[in-house]
């Protein structure tokens, strides 16, 4: 019997980046030990990149050849290329919880700065809500189908607004992002290490040091629609050939197979 472990949302790390304060210390220890003993359980492990993979490997001491990487994608058939408008109304979409801890309350106030100077910007959150939220925000949960018709696909320009800050956000390597590319929206996010990498690696959006960068480049996009649609289609291009998810699981299952073939050796 062979066991595989996905550790994509290291429950430690996750309860530091998610807590407004410091996580308990027996909630630490409880999970610490859970990990450990999952981890030296399992034949394999599969984490989201070569960050994660290190620093698994050092914190729980394990061999490196146990801990396989399988970055996130997309669905790219079921979701259509749908690239920016050309002029009217700029939909700005977020996918997920609205918390504090992941800065949205900067995400709205630097939308509302750009409101405020006359554009027509409109903020749409795919989440549930869990902070109070401007009346002007138009904020909802949907089932990923409905997303994808209905929000996803309406949408002008995406963003990912973490902290980089916390570490498990500035190592994160989110889903939404490789839904956004390959629905050809062009992607601003907050320095995140991960992102910024895909970002930069395949020129589908732009990376903000700051807030005062981040409201800067929305209105870029938003006066310079081309541009958008630029940036957009580089990360459409991208998702077809490297994050489709049907092309990643053919390559998991054969670096699976060779592994056990290595195990059994």
């Amino acid at each position: 019997m062979k066991i595989i472990v996905d550790n994509f949302d290291p429950p430690i790390e996750n309860a530091y980046a998610f807590s407004e304060k410091r996580p308990q210390v027996s909630l630490i220890v409880y999970h610490r030990t859970l990990d450990l003993i999952t981890l030296r359980l399992a034949s394999f492990i599969l984490v989201l990149s070569d960050f994660w993979r290190y620093y698994i490997a050092k914190i729980y001491h394990l061999k490196l050849r146990k801990i396989l990487v399988c970055p996130n994608g997309a669905l790219i058939r079921l979701i259509p290329y749908n690239p920016p408008k050309l002029k009217g109304s700029f939909t700005v979409l977020y996918a997920g919880s609205a918390l504090k801890v992941k800065d949205i309350d900067n995400l709205i106030n630097a939308l509302a700065s750009l409101k405020e100077k006359g554009l027509l910007i409109n903020l749409h959150i795919a989440g549930a809500q869990k902070m109070g939220i401007s009346n002007w925000v138009n904020i909802d949960s949907y089932d990923w189908p409905t997303f994808v018709n209905n929000c996803l696909r309406a949408s002008d320009i995406c963003v990912i607004p973490y902290p980089p800050s916390r570490m498990a956000f500035y190592h994160s390597l989110p889903a939404k992002l490789f839904d956004y590319m390959a629905a050809g929206k062009p992607i601003i996010s907050t320095n995140l290490y991960e992102v910024s990498r895909i970002i930069t690696a395949f020129n589908c959006g732009l990376i903000a040091k700051d807030w005062k960068g981040f409201a800067f480049y929305i209105e870029k996009l938003y006066r310079n629609r081309e541009l958008a649609r630029k940036l957009g289609y580089n990360g459409r291009k991208a998702a077809e050939k490297l994050f489709d998810y049907e092309l990643l699981a053919e390559k998991l299952l054969k670096r699976l197979i060779n592994a056990f073939k290595v195990e059994s050796l």
